[in-house]
């Protein structure tokens, strides 16, 4: 099975990073409070992100890339799917915003639920 903490490192942290924090216009944050609201999402963007790449390889490449990973052969499998998918990292960036983005709608969604509770309760 392939394993989205091994192909995560095909993007770069720190870009991830910056990709929430200034979605979520997090910045004012204390970078412990930043890293708490990352790390909970981190793991659900990279599974995105790799699902998305998954999709995106050359019809008989995914056989050989989970044999790869099931070996452990992680850094093996990164260059394998660099090659089968030249654009492979703009493909995870763009997964990565993307579910930062409906992140966002959900939790502004949660929001206005809530002020609409109490203002109601008033």
């Amino acid at each position: 099975m392939i394993d989205a903490n091994a192909v995560s490192q095909m993007v770069s942290q720190e870009d991830i990073k910056k990709t929430v924090v200034d979605a979520l216009n997090i910045g004012h944050l204390s970078p412990s409070d930043q890293d708490s609201i990352i790390g909970e999402l981190a793991g659900t963007l990279m599974e995105r992100a790799t699902l998305a790449l998954l999709q995106e390889l050359p019809e008989g490449e995914f056989d050989k890339i989970d044999a790869l990973a099931g070996s452990g052969k992680d850094a093996e499998m990164v260059e394998a799917i660099r090659s089968a998918v030249p654009n492979a990292q703009e493909i995870m960036e763009d997964a990565i915003r993307t579910g930062v983005e409906e992140y966002k709608i959900l939790v502004n969604e949660q929001v206005k639920a809530r002020l609409e509770a109490e203002a109601a309760a008033v």
